[in-house]
């Protein structure tokens, strides 16, 4: 009777466990709310990039449609990739509702067409250059004094001729600096 009872315990057991290994810890997916009550969808990775959201100080941006559908981005500079390039991310700038960014200066989410944003060419990767966002004007200009290069928009300004890397800056940052390992994102 004890074998037939430690064997039933060992069968359940594993079940149990191949179980939760198969579903994984948790059913839901992890997500970040937005100041509109909307959610970012951090199991879906940067429709720009392919990398996964991850949340960091500057991080993450999102475009909220019409249906509710949120995309989610893992850094400033492809949510304007995005943003700007709807022919080629396939959306309507028609159906926004909401775009949002995390300020640097608050951590906060903040209405991204309200936000200042430092481009910053000495950070720049293959990626493009990196993109600040801060909740005003004095916040943003603070940071662009310390940033060498740098330079500052509104909202409004942002063009993805900016977003880009020059060819010229590209090629002396190959020539000058050790390769970075295959998966390196530098833009951001």
């Amino acid at each position: 009777m004890r074998t037939t009872a430690k064997r039933l315990f060992l069968v359940i057991t594993m079940a149990l466990f191949s179980g939760l290994w198969i579903a994984g810890p948790a059913q839901s997916s992890q997500t970040i709310e937005l100041p509109d009550g909307s959610k970012i969808d951090l199991s879906i990775p940067c429709p720009v990039c392919e990398m996964k959201i991850t949340p960091g100080p500057n991080s993450p941006a999102a475009i909220v449609f019409s249906d509710g559908t949120v995309v989610g981005f893992d850094a400033n500079s492809d949510f304007f990739k995005y943003l700007l390039d709807p022919e080629k991310y396939k959306h309507s700038s028609k159906t926004i509702k909401s775009i949002f960014v995390k300020a640097a200066d608050t951590k906060n989410f903040v209405d991204a067409k309200q936000a200042f944003f430092v481009v910053a060419s000495g950070s720049s990767g293959e990626m493009g250059f990196e993109v600040t966002a801060f909740s005003g004007k004095p916040e943003a200009e603070k940071h662009l004094k310390a940033s060498q290069g740098a330079r500052l928009f509104a909202f409004s300004e942002v063009t993805l001729a900016e977003l880009q890397p020059k060819k010229k800056l590209l090629k002396m940052k190959e020539s000058s600096q050790p390769s970075k390992p295959a998966g390196s994102h530098g833009g951001h």
